[in-house]
């Protein structure tokens, strides 16, 4: 009885994403900017970084967005995605997909936030060379999963999880830092950590949701 309401259960959490999707690949960018809740300020920051996210996570468009990006690799979704993000991301400033264990990416294939990063890349117009895209500068050791650590416990795990490979390209630099979901902070805070130890200069955190 309990696995039968459970599949009902996932079977609903489908239903509702696929009649999401449906609605998401109808929209041009101001449609979906006006349609979807937009995220409050980000309380959390340093004098190292500061953060900003487009949409609240608990907005169900959001939602879908994020999850048809990272669990679909939706295309439209991820067209859709980097237009938006495109209009955040200032000039003259190198940007740095949140990398992922290579156990990770043996699992899924792919690294969803690189694929935001080259979505944005694609829709800037002019200044390309100031929107590098940097992925080989930064790696990432395996760790436990985030999702269900508490804001202290996420930050303990991800101490140390991150390494700059190629401090000669961050020395000096302004750098934007992309991920999909901003939750606690714990990551961006601790990828600019190792940023800043390595020379970098203002250090902004971007994500499509919060």
């Amino acid at each position: 009885m309990i696995l039968k309401k459970l599949y009902k259960l996932f079977l609903s959490f489908l239903f509702e994403k696929d009649q999401l999707l449906q609605k998401i690949e109808l929209m041009d960018v101001e449609t979906f900017r006006i349609s979807a809740e937009p995220a409050k300020k980000i309380p959390i920051g340093t004098k190292d970084i500061e953060m900003y996210a487009l949409f609240s996570y608990k907005d169900p468009l959001a939602r879908a967005l994020v999850w048809n990006i990272k669990f679909r690799r939706n295309k439209k979704c991820i067209a859709l995605a980097g237009e938006l993000l495109c209009s955040i991301v200032p000039i003259n400033h190198l940007i740095i997909p949140v990398p992922i264990s290579r156990k990770r990416l043996r699992e899924r294939g792919y690294n969803q936030v690189k694929l935001l990063a080259d979505a944005i890349k694609h829709h800037h117009k002019e200044g390309l060379e100031a929107r590098e895209i940097l992925e080989d500068c930064i790696t990432r050791k395996h760790t436990s999963p985030q999702t269900s650590l508490s804001r202290e416990d996420r930050a303990k795990n991800l101490r140390g999880v991150f390494e700059i490979t190629r401090p000669d390209i961050v020395y000096g630099k302004n750098i934007v830092i992309l991920d999909d979901v901003i939750t606690t902070g714990a990551t961006m805070t601790e990828i600019a950590r190792a940023l800043k130890a390595a020379g970098a200069k203002k250090i902004l955190a971007l994500s499509l949701a919060h």
